[in-house]
């Protein structure tokens, strides 16, 4: 190979890196806009996989404040492998989340069920129950900080 090819191939690989590193910087952005709404959120509906809705607004604020705090998203995963490894153990998509700042939707996530063979730890998923959850915002999984799941299950039982 000469000089000239090697520049090339070097020129690519480097502007794959600065595109990939561009797109997961992105998705960090995005969410941090997204957050910056969050403590502004008014009301919740929360979709149940039977179709039933529930929602949750501000004549309550003590059940809002502590939903917002459950569904807060802690960690986004960008990591290929680690998405791959949920995609695999991805079960049933269990709710549909809005929340909202007037009428305006802000921020959507959808929780789903993690199947029985998946490793999971209190760092890589959030329990209900018995049973270990992972929410997906757009296409990039996220850890929730449900840190009171009981309060959570009460209301949408």
């Amino acid at each position: 190979m000469n000089k000239k090819t090697i520049s090339a191939i070097g020129f690519v690989v480097v502007f794959l890196l600065a595109a990939y590193q561009l797109t997961k910087d992105q998705g960090l952005e995005k969410l941090g806009a997204v957050l910056d709404d969050y403590s502004s959120v008014d009301k919740i509906h929360i979709l149940i996989e039977d179709n039933r809705k529930i929602e949750i607004n501000d004549n309550d604020k003590e059940m809002l404040e502590a939903f917002k705090d459950n569904l807060f998203p802690l960690v986004l995963i960008g990591d290929r492998q680690k998405k791959k490894q949920y995609k695999t153990h991805l079960g049933e998509k269990v709710y549909d989340i809005d929340f909202y700042v007037g009428n305006k939707v802000v921020f959507t996530e959808s929780i789903y069920e993690l199947s029985d063979e998946f490793q999971a730890t209190a760092e890589n998923s959030f329990m209900i129950r018995d049973k270990y959850y992972i929410a997906k915002w757009n296409k990039s999984f996220i850890k929730l900080k449900m840190d009171d799941p009981d309060s959570f299950t009460e209301v949408i039982e």
